[in-house]
């Protein structure tokens, strides 16, 4: 197991010894039994920023709740055969993002999901980096404008700047005309 896992873990259980029995435990005493314990096994660590950052890769808004559900979900249905990869996180980010209902998420939800998204409404196009409530309220005020349907296409952050971006993303929901 890498270090710097080793090294979080062994800060997480000497925090936890400190403060649930006010022992004082330094984070070095626990470092060694750990490096002994795992030295007998081979692992590869997946993360939620891995989900995170293959979400971003595929061109997906995420939340981090939605991440953590994603990566439980592939541990607990893992092929020990295959194994977890790259491939394995970028099937199983898009299979949840594909299942999402976008346009039923509350405020609160969409607030949650952070990403880069282009609105296209009539001949408008705007780009908006951040949540998908600013995206939504973007394409809302644009509909309005536009006299048109808004869609609210979620884009790689390599995307942004490039024209007809919008044909290489998600389309996540449209509005109606306003």
């Amino acid at each position: 197991m890498q270090t710097h896992h080793l090294s979080a873990m062994a800060e997480a259980i000497a925090t936890h010894i400190r403060s649930e029995y006010g022992l004082p435990v330094e984070t070095m005493m626990v470092i060694e039994p750990l490096r002994e314990y795992w030295d007998a096994f081979a692992v590869h660590i997946w993360s939620v920023e891995d989900v995170l950052s293959q979400a971003r890769q595929n061109g997906w808004p995420m939340c981090e709740a939605d991440a953590q559900e994603i990566l439980a979900d592939i541990e607990d249905n893992v092929d020990s055969e295959r194994g977890i990869t790259w491939q394995t996180l970028s099937d199983a980010v898009d299979a949840w993002c594909e299942g999402i209902r976008w346009a039923e998420l509350s405020d609160e939800q969409m607030e949650a999901f952070e990403g880069h998204f282009i609105i296209v409404a009539g001949e408008g196009r705007v780009p908006v980096a951040g949540t998908l409530l600013a995206a939504v309220s973007t394409a809302r005020a644009l509909a309005a404008q536009y006299h048109a349907e808004a869609s609210v296409i979620s884009i790689h952050d390599s995307l942004v700047g490039i024209p007809g971006a919008e044909e290489d993303g998600h389309v996540l929901l449209t509005l109606p005309e306003e």
